[in-house]
């Protein structure tokens, strides 16, 4: 949007997590607001602003098992440019608009994380440099590690840890199977589907259900959870940590990746017993 939009409306009680965030025309944010700074179910404005002629405001909303519904029309924020309403896609409309815009935006995305894939295949579990991420509309609550496992010749990739315990402000962990060119996610499990907030987990990431159970995966073993990655081209797996709060999880390495590549050691001596080991079987 060229613009400066005003945005009305509440963050749903139901969700997890939800925020606004602005985005520059690089793929990076650069304002934010979340359920955090404004509560939940109350009302409020904001607009945002920019020097650049060109502009994009992302709505996140992070849902529970429990709530499965997507936002209901009266939930979605309302917006005004000049102070002349702008009218709402419906649903229908806004899920074709967004099928047309997926493949050039995970090409997009896709490339501008390309330059990643130099890393050491299988290796354990790393955060990307900043410098990486332009082009990626990253959540400016959120973190990420990443590792690429070649799950060649029937192997999986085996991750083992614990979900961190509960804290205010940590609102997300969990794991995602990608398919690298596109970033497209394949499967994906978050800290509720692993047991909840401070249980012991073990991730099997493989190409199909048998080279599962080769690896040692027990489907009537609840700390045993499976993501199948099919046939991706250059497989990828992606932990994601979201916390509000300021120097928690991951966000502890913020001064590391302005700076860098985070390797495994210095994510690790962050996340305790919640960064995950990786095997290859």
């Amino acid at each position: 949007m060229s613009y400066p939009p005003t945005l009305i409306g509440s963050f749903p009680k139901w969700a997890r997590y939800a925020a606004l965030t602005a985005y520059g025309d690089d793929g990076m944010p650069f304002a934010s607001v979340n359920m955090a700074d404004k509560g939940v179910g109350r009302t409020f404005t904001t607009s945002f602003t920019s020097t650049e002629s060109d502009f994009v405001v992302l709505a996140r909303v992070y849902r529970s098992k429990s709530h499965p519904a997507s936002l209901t029309q009266a939930e979605k924020f309302a917006v005004t440019v000049d102070g002349e309403p702008w009218t709402t896609a419906s649903e229908i409309k806004a899920r074709l608009y967004g099928k047309a815009l997926e493949w050039p935006i995970q090409y997009a995305v896709g490339h501008a994380l390309a330059k990643q894939m130099t890393s050491e295949r299988d290796m354990q579990m790393f955060r990307p440099a900043d410098a990486s991420l332009p082009g990626v509309f990253p959540n400016e609550d959120a973190r990420y590690m990443i590792t690429y496992p070649s799950l060649g010749g029937g192997k999986c990739a085996v991750f083992h840890g614990r979900v961190p315990e509960a804290a205010s402000g940590r609102e997300f962990y969990g794991f995602m199977a990608v398919e690298m060119k596109t970033t497209a996610t394949v499967a994906s499990v978050s800290d509720e589907d692993l047991g909840g907030w401070g249980r012991v987990y073990t991730v099997f990431v493989c190409r199909d259900e048998a080279n599962a159970r080769s690896a040692g995966y027990d489907s009537a073993e609840a700390s045993h959870h499976l993501l199948l990655a099919g046939d991706v081209t250059v497989p990828g797996v992606i932990l994601r940590d979201l916390n509000t709060a300021p120097d928690q999880g991951l966000k502890a390495t913020d001064e590391w990746a302005a700076r860098g590549q985070v390797a495994p050691e210095q994510c690790q001596s962050v996340l305790g017993e919640a960064y995950p080991i990786m095997s290859v079987r």
